[in-house]
């Protein structure tokens, strides 16, 4: 089986997802049983790596896979859960300038949650990891907590205030593919203390980075929902 790649076709991820999702839905891949490995669906759809991870990291994202080390991809009991996709064709990245409202919080070597090691399938170990917040009238109004792939080039010395995206151009690893997971619901515990708020509304945005196929970075968005605005411009 091919995929459509005609002028105006949807992007080959979600052409591949769909199939995917049918194919879950209709018993093929039944509970319990380990899917087909990723080489084995770019072998048989005639894709790239980045194709099937983009395709499959939706499914991880909807909980309707998981992936166990050691072991391969499962597939999950489905949740009744109602969402939202947003498909747009991306001509570059890059952030808004409002540098004077944020602030770096950390750049250390961290241990990342186990998913993104498990999703970059690289060994368990310290990764770079940003932590930046964006302020309004002294109080924090979201936070992004971003993991570097360690092959990408970049050190403590770097320039994180301004523009990650323009600096990882800069050394070579532009951001050419994102995927973006959005979730809205009420304040976990850890955030409440971290923002100092009670329960309230918030967004939670999960991104993950391509230069090419090559992974560059995992990020974790959380925003107030009183005092942010996240948009999103399809093109």
């Amino acid at each position: 089986m091919k995929l459509q790649y005609r002028t105006g076709e949807r992007p080959l991820w979600s052409q591949l997802y769909d199939i995917l999702l049918s194919r879950l839905d209709s018993g093929m891949y039944p509970i319990g049983s380990i899917i087909p490995t990723e080489k084995d669906f770019m072998d048989e759809f005639e894709i790239s790596r980045i194709v099937v991870r983009q395709a499959m990291d939706k499914l991880l994202m909807e909980e309707r896979i998981q992936r166990i080390r050691g072991k391969g991809t499962i597939v999950l009991e489905p949740k009744e859960k109602l969402s939202t996709s947003f498909v747009s064709s991306l001509h570059g990245i890059s952030e808004s300038k409002n540098y004077k409202n944020r602030k770096v919080i950390s750049f250390t070597k961290e241990m990342a949650p186990q998913e993104v090691y498990d999703f970059w399938q690289i060994p368990n170990q310290s990764l770079w990891c940003l932590i930046r917040c964006t302020y309004l009238k002294d109080k924090v109004v979201n936070r992004f907590i971003s993991y570097y792939h360690p092959n990408v080039p970049i050190s403590d010395e770097d320039n994180y205030q301004e523009s990650i995206y323009e600096l990882l151009a800069q050394k070579g690893y532009e951001i050419t593919q994102v995927t973006d997971t959005i979730t809205a619901g009420l304040i976990n515990k850890e955030d409440q203390e971290y923002f100092q708020k009670d329960l309230c509304a918030v967004v939670y945005r999960t991104r993950t980075s391509y230069h090419l196929e090559l992974p560059v970075e995992y990020t974790y968005s959380t925003y107030l929902a009183d005092g942010y605005q996240l948009t999103i411009e399809n093109q």
